[in-house]
């Protein structure tokens, strides 16, 4: 009995556009993120699967980041960073900053760290 084509070994992941991949992104265009070359020894079968976007939109706003705050801490403050991700905060690269909870920001006394929008 084959095993379902999910729980089979993968045994090359590549992306769009790399060679292998030409014929199917002649097939599926921009909406081909990557194939996948699998395998299932027990029944002797290989498969080639895609992974494809099959719907993009407007991502909805994060209720977390309605309530949230962009703290900025310095690179020494390692206890103070393990903190504030113990209490949930998110870093954010692009703004160089952590997403806190006000309440968070308040237990951890970092009110005079928060950023102004």
């Amino acid at each position: 009995m084959p095993l379902p084509v999910s729980q089979t070994r993968i045994l090359k992941k590549l992306e769009a556009g790399q060679d292998g991949t030409k014929k199917l992104v002649r097939q599926f265009g921009q909406q081909l993120v990557c194939v996948r070359y699998r395998q299932d020894r027990t029944a002797g079968r290989r498969y080639t699967t895609v992974e494809i976007v099959v719907d993009a939109g407007p991502m909805p706003e994060d209720q977390r980041s309605k309530r949230a705050l962009m703290v900025r801490l310095r690179p020494m403050e390692t206890e103070l960073r393990q903190a504030v991700v113990a209490a949930g905060g998110l870093w954010d690269p692009r703004r160089r900053a952590w997403q806190l909870k006000k309440s968070a920001i308040q237990q951890l006394k970092l009110q005079d760290r928060v950023l102004q929008n």
